[in-house]
């Protein structure tokens, strides 16, 4: 006996399609919604990375100077007048690389003396001017000095605190404690980096840094 074969052919109606249409749809922009936050998620990656490689190279500049003169630890404000101080200088702090001529360069001026200028070898900007009001603002740039095209910017604020020691003492049975007012053997580093630098202050991401320089003399 020959066995015959129907074909059967099943139609989707129109509720099957938009249900299906609507699982599509659904998958795609859950797809999509996480490209915009994979990219968020690499681009402050970067930035985080950069922002520690200026802070490094901060350090070290620093510490260079502080064992080439010992009065450089004078340029640094302690953390009582660092506010105070900072307040007098908005044109630089606030505004920043808001640079009205396209240099940002040419508009890091606070008054007559105040001037930025690249530190050589160094991918940092610091101040060469003698106003003590600005106790010590760096800026740390990627990208050339045209202030549109900056690929990376960011202010770096220093301040120094004095740093608590502990030694035993050996005239009693404890330990004891000593507080380097004048920071002749120690000092307390207090960093902050703020970026972008092309935005006001107060709209900008900042992370904060502490490091302890000791006086081996």
């Amino acid at each position: 006996m020959k066995t015959v074969f129907y074909k059967t052919i099943n139609y989707f109606n129109m509720i099957e399609i938009t249900l299906a249409m609507g699982v599509v749809a659904v998958g795609m922009t859950s797809i999509l919604s996480l490209f915009p936050v994979g990219l968020n998620t690499a681009r402050n990656s970067i930035v985080e990375g950069l922002s520690a490689s200026a802070v490094d190279q901060f350090l070290t500049y620093v510490k260079f100077h502080c064992k080439k003169s010992a009065s450089y630890k004078a340029l640094f404000i302690n953390a009582s007048g660092f506010k105070g101080s900072i307040d007098r200088t908005d044109a630089v702090v606030k505004n920043s690389i808001k640079a009205s001529s396209g240099k940002f360069l040419a508009d890091f001026k606070a008054g007559t003396s105040v001037d930025f200028s690249q530190v050589k070898g160094l991918n940092l900007y610091g101040n060469n001017g003698s106003d003590a009001s600005l106790g010590k603002v760096f800026f740390a740039v990627q990208g050339g000095e045209n202030a549109n095209k900056l690929d990376y910017s960011a202010m770096i604020l220093a301040w120094k605190q004095p740093v608590e020691n502990s030694f035993w003492d050996i005239s009693g049975s404890a330990y004891s404690k000593y507080i380097d007012n004048t920071f002749e053997k120690s000092a307390g580093l207090c960093i902050e980096v703020s970026w972008p630098a092309t935005i006001d202050y107060v709209d900008r991401e900042k992370r904060y840094y502490y490091v302890e320089i000791q006086n081996p003399e």
